[in-house]
């Protein structure tokens, strides 16, 4: 894939199939990550449930924060626990903040999840997420249960 072709994948600007998406393995740039932390302050033990290969994790950890570093499938980023994110019950012990880019096609219902198991979430997301009046409306509307 050629550089563009890379930067347009990594963007999500084009359209795939779900056979072509498996699992929406989409890399965070770090740049995405670095800007995040020059405008939130970020508590020390965060839980990234969808870690992939790292990309989150790895700047999280390299500016102090204690990750929990989790996914459904194995991308060779050492795991602290795998396991489906929708399917948890409970988040890990001391966790004060979700921090993912979550598997687009599931990211609603990452969003909702997340917010049942957690205080402070931060969705790595696409602006386009926003754009569905359905999906606007519904993120508006949740309310933790903690």
């Amino acid at each position: 894939m050629s550089g563009i072709g890379r930067l347009d994948h990594a963007c999500q600007t084009g359209r795939h199939s779900h056979t072509e998406r498996g699992l929406d393995l989409y890399e965070t740039p770090e740049p995405a990550v670095v800007a995040l932390l020059r405008v939130e302050t970020l508590p020390l033990r965060i839980w990234e449930p969808a870690a992939g290969r790292g990309a989150i994790a790895r700047i999280l950890r390299a500016h102090g924060h204690t990750v929990i570093a989790s996914d459904v499938d194995d991308h060779g980023f050492p795991l602290d626990f795998a396991s489906d994110f929708l399917t948890t019950t409970l988040p890990p012990k001391g966790c004060g903040a979700i921090v993912t880019n979550p598997p687009y096609q599931f990211a609603e219902q990452f969003v909702a999840h997340a917010l049942e198991l957690c205080p402070r979430v931060i969705m790595l997301l696409r602006l386009a997420f926003l754009e569905s009046e359905r999906r606007s409306y519904s993120i508006a509307t949740l309310r933790p249960s903690l």
